[in-house]
């Protein structure tokens, strides 16, 4: 059986994500979709508006035949450590090729561009650490960087490197190239809503909207139903599901496929949405538990934090500095944030304070600690030899086939449950639990036991622990 890889988030589903899935298998030949999803936590440095059980409900309901677990340590990394953790697993699991969707819709300059990054110049990367102490962003110094070459007309690296999917698709390309993968990459011009383009009334008849739009309308509903259930204290399920299906939902019903509405519409207000505001309180305890542990002093704490992935010298001061205690986590972001630093690369280093997600080198801490430069310089200097294991979430007959035909020859260990594999899921164990306390406390359920949530098999349904 031929298979095709997507890197993918779900966060939420919705009809771009079928163009992908389409497009993908079309181009491909493919016989089989696999999808690396992130798990509880995304790329973004937040946490995913939905659990990864009910993203992947959605996704083998929409057609996907295999889903598998991106791994925390993965998940929010930022774009290379991303792609690297997605495409070990991809290749791992025999995948022909990997597709994805970009604004460039050019796999020929993906690549070229590709080929520069994972071969990285004599010069290459002394260059960006120059440019960054210039006080430019990471993504600012590598694209000045680029150009000096020569190599490339500076609007058109301009316009690869400044579009968020030809900047992950770059990723996976360079991932494959370096590790010299068996893996044929393709790719197809992506449309709709830009990645950060809302709803409003000129976008009204666009295909699909993009998973930022869908996310600021299910808040935006939250709101809405809150106040509906206040109004009516003793409204039962039956009238409140025809209220979120008919009005609250009308917008995100327009965007997501349809098999995934049921998903969707039970689960809001019960189980989700989540943001990165429910952490407030974690995080908040986490840092001023850092601060009692280096009895106050700035200099220790700003040390200790340049443990963790993706912070050096000067994020941790920025984050002592201007860290908010009785703001939301938002506000303190956009208070950390200079020209230097990009808002999702703090909320990544926020994330992994809250996990607890360290640098596994020491001397990787010591260059963190020791650099001004912008905490993306060294993206993932602490990649481990491989991804350890490979989490299915979720299957089809067809993926079911699939996992049977390869997993013999398979070189790292393939998990369809939680207990007995605790010490390699450890740190995706501590990142569900803080994200089933969240939901268990936002939305008065009990709190969901990780070790006993199975996959999610079509037409079967959980194979343990559901909502």
């Amino acid at each position: 059986m031929k298979a095709v890889g997507l890197v993918t988030e779900y966060n939420p589903m919705h009809k771009g994500h079928v163009k992908h899935l389409e497009k993908s298998k079309e181009l491909s030949g493919a016989d089989v979709a696999i999808a690396v999803m992130s798990g509880d936590f995304v790329q973004r440095g937040e946490p995913a508006i939905m659990d990864k059980y009910l993203r992947t409900a959605c996704a083998v309901n929409t057609g996907v035949d295999l889903v598998v677990d991106l791994p925390v340590r993965y998940a929010t990394a930022s774009a290379e450590g991303f792609a690297m953790g997605a495409v070990d697993i991809l290749n791992y699991l025999g995948v022909d090729s990997i597709c994805f969707g970009s604004e460039s819709g050019n796999i020929d300059a993906l690549t070229k561009i590709s080929s520069v990054l994972a071969s990285e110049p004599d010069g290459f990367s002394d260059a960006i650490k120059e440019n960054l102490k210039t006080g430019m962003s990471y993504p600012a110094a590598r694209e000045a960087t680029i150009v000096s070459l020569g190599i490339f007309d500076e609007k058109k690296v301009h316009n690869l490197l400044a579009s968020p999917n030809n900047i992950l698709g770059i990723e996976y390309i360079k991932s494959v190239i370096r590790n010299a993968y068996n893996i044929k990459c393709l790719t197809y011009e992506r449309t709709g809503l830009a990645y950060d383009e809302a709803f409003d009334e000129s976008n009204e008849g666009e295909v699909y909207a993009s998973s930022f739009a869908l996310r600021n309308e299910i808040f935006e509903q939250l709101d809405a139903l809150m106040a509906t259930l206040e109004n009516n204290p003793d409204m039962d399920d039956d009238a409140l599901n025809d209220i979120i299906r008919n009005d609250l939902f009308k917008k995100v019903f327009e965007s997501i496929p349809e098999d995934t509405e049921d998903i969707v519409s039970e689960s809001f207000g019960r189980a989700m949405p989540v943001s990165i505001d429910d952490f407030k309180e974690m995080l908040t305890y986490k840092i001023n538990r850092l601060m009692y542990e280096t009895n106050f002093k700035k200099k220790d704490l700003i040390k200790r934090l340049c443990e963790y992935e993706g912070i050096t010298e000067n994020l941790a001061g920025r984050i002592v500095n201007n860290y908010l205690p009785k703001a939301t986590i938002t506000e303190s972001i956009i208070n950390i944030k200079d020209k230097s630093l990009t808002y999702t690369a703090i909320s990544r280093a926020l994330i992994h304070i809250l996990l607890g997600i360290k640098k596994k080198c020491e001397n990787d801490v010591i260059d963190s600690f020791e650099s001004a430069a912008d905490d993306e310089v060294f993206v993932f200097e602490n990649k481990p030899d491989t991804v350890p294991y490979i989490r299915i979430l979720g299957m089809n007959k067809k993926g079911q086939e699939y996992l049977n035909q390869i997993k013999k020859n398979c070189p790292i260990p393939i998990i369809t449950k939680v207990a007995g594999n605790e010490e390699l899921l450890a740190e995706d164990i501590f990142a569900s639990n803080l994200y089933n306390l969240v939901i268990a406390e936002q939305f008065g359920i009990d709190v969901p036991d990780e070790f006993k949530r199975g996959i999610y098999i079509e037409d079967i349904g959980f194979t343990g622990e559901s909502f």
